[in-house]
């Protein structure tokens, strides 16, 4: 049998071989030093100290709507959609405001999202038991974290850029009366903040 290889890769005063057993046995002979735990423990220290000073948090919001016929005189009027935030989500919604959304209808992983601008934003407040059946029954579905029945909510009107959709390479109208979803802006919380005090 040819004879072990004496070449090693650890220098003699780090490894140390006992010639008990098959295949012999390997301890550490210097153990590492203090400074070296102490400054790991100073890294970490000082990464959370940094994530919480410049860390942020941000939730999903969203809001339902539905599309509508404008009113209008015009025998072509455009279709709107009227969306219903809650009341804690409706601030950062302004006339000019732009919101990506996307229809029940027409999935957006293939007919991509759309995008609304806010037009109008009602100075007063409906009940759940006011909003219109359909967007009461889909709030039931989407909504996990609170009882949509117990919250108030705002109603918005939504312009849409993108009167049109393709299906299968052929533009067709938004028709009235689809289901939509609205991607609500949210401003983000300070990570200490969200640790130690209110939710965004």
């Amino acid at each position: 049998m040819a004879s072990a290889t004496k070449n090693n890769i650890f220098r003699p005063q780090v490894l140390s071989g006992n010639s008990y057993g098959n295949f012999g046995e390997i301890r550490l002979v210097h153990t590492m030093s203090g400074w070296a735990i102490s400054s790991g423990c100073l890294i970490i220290a000082l990464g959370l100290v940094l994530l919480l000073v410049y860390g942020s948090v941000s939730r999903n919001a969203v809001a339902i709507g539905v599309t509508e016929t404008a009113a209008s005189t015009q025998p072509n009027a455009p279709v709107v959609a009227r969306i219903f935030v809650p009341v804690i989500d409706a601030a950062a919604l302004v006339p000019g405001r732009q919101v990506t959304l996307h229809y029940d209808a027409f999935p957006y992983q293939k007919y991509g999202l759309q995008t609304g601008v806010v037009r109008a934003v009602d100075s007063g407040y409906l009940h759940a038991s006011a909003l219109p059946a359909g967007i009461q029954a889909k709030l039931r579905r989407t909504t996990h974290a609170v009882n949509p029945d117990t919250m108030t909510y705002r109603r918005v009107t939504l312009a849409l850029l993108s009167p049109q959709l393709r299906r299968d390479g052929v533009p067709q109208d938004v028709p009235a009366g689809l289901l939509l979803e609205v991607n609500l802006p949210q401003a983000s919380t300070p990570l200490s903040r969200w640790l130690f005090g209110g939710r965004p």
